[in-house]
């Protein structure tokens, strides 16, 4: 995953083993912020507050 460095692993009592990798945080902002503006450009959001085509609504 891009967003990690070392591996850290738990193992439980059960010998269940979880393996993941600790996040940095400035590389973790911004990947959020790419995921926000791709989702805004899938929802027709060309800035914050505007809105460009007809009102669509999601259930």
């Amino acid at each position: 995953m891009q967003l990690g460095k070392s591996v850290r692993v738990l193992v439980d009592q059960n010998g269940e083993r979880v393996e993941f990798t600790a996040a940095n945080h400035n590389r973790l902002a911004t990947y959020i912020q790419q995921l926000r503006g791709q989702l805004a450009a899938e929802c027709g959001v060309t800035a914050p507050g505007v809105v460009v085509g007809p009102l669509r609504f999601l259930f």
